[in-house]
């Protein structure tokens, strides 16, 4: 077993989504609900503006009224951590210092998008920003953008800059993660999974949890495979990464996070409204049908 006691995303984490109301707005007012749902449930700390919250369709200034919102609604029950996904370094500066005066406890950092870079100006990207403030940074490596890490590049961002305190596994590759720990010489980096479908492997490999969009609507067996892990049940650890399997496959069974915004309809604590194309938002009935019935054999509703 690894010592994981001190870290600041220790556990399980939650990927929150961003509530809208029908005309687009942002609504605040349901981000606040869904904060204390959170804070109810047991999580242990909030990543907020992942690619599940629309982030990429919101203003730099929306983005950081959101986290705001995060911020005051956790009201120091929860570290927030904020995300940051921008091609343009103007951008993204103007991004963390909205970020600084919203009170995070800590900033992610995603790589630049579609354009094609190598890992050299991936690193100049990152030293830009990692050195221009002093909260704590975490490496989020992102295939979806098209650049991911290599095991080099972002070792060495741990490596190279002391607020650098740890890196989000968002590319499901058990072997890549094995190589990024193996070149990482700091002793107190914390790995964090950022797919539920890793988050058992990772915490094996000396991870410290899981930044899980699952807990959204399902904390309880996240968190009870989490804690029994940090308890050295490893069986009911296994046994509890299985049945988050089963759930992230029916809640996954529907286009772009409907699946998950229908079960949290389901139990009451909805998420509300996008921003993203009707024909991306469609559920059928056949599908809610199935997710339902799913998440009844499973005991959860």
């Amino acid at each position: 077993m690894f010592n994981t006691e001190n870290m600041l995303y220790r556990g399980a984490c939650t990927e929150m989504p961003t509530s809208f109301k029908e005309n687009g707005d942002i609504d605040h007012e349901n981000i606040a609900r869904c904060v204390e749902f959170q804070a109810q449930s047991g999580v242990t700390a909030l990543f907020v503006n992942g690619f599940g919250s629309e982030s990429l369709l919101m203003s730099v200034e929306e983005r950081a009224q959101v986290v705001k919102t995060f911020v005051d609604a956790a009201d120091k029950r929860l570290p927030v951590l904020a995300n940051l996904m921008s091609n343009s370094l103007e951008e993204a500066h103007k991004v963390i210092e909205g970020y600084e005066k919203a009170g995070v406890t800590a900033i992610s950092i995603g790589q630049p998008a579609v354009y094609e870079y190598t890992q050299d100006a991936i690193y100049d990207f990152y030293k830009e920003l990692i050195t221009s403030t002093k909260l704590p940074i975490y490496l989020y490596n992102s295939p979806e953008s098209g650049n991911e890490m290599s095991p080099e590049l972002s070792a060495a961002l741990i490596n190279d800059f002391s607020n650098v305190k740890g890196y989000k596994d968002g590319t499901q590759k058990i072997i890549h993660l094995q190589e990024v720990m193996r070149r990482v010489k700091k002793p107190d980096i914390e790995y964090v999974a950022g797919s539920d479908g890793t988050t058992l492997a990772t915490l094996l490999l000396g991870g410290c949890g899981v930044i899980s969009f699952i807990t959204v609507v399902f904390p309880k067996p996240v968190i009870e495979m989490c804690e029994a892990y940090f308890a050295g049940d490893v069986a009911k650890a296994r046994e509890k990464q299985f049945e988050i399997l089963q759930i992230r496959k029916i809640l996954k069974s529907a286009a772009d996070i409907c699946g998950y915004r229908y079960a949290s309809e389901l139990i009451g604590h909805p998420f509300s409204g996008t921003r993203m194309p009707k024909k991306m938002t469609v559920i059928t009935e056949e599908e809610k049908e199935a997710i339902k019935r799913g998440l009844k054999e499973l005991g959860l509703i």
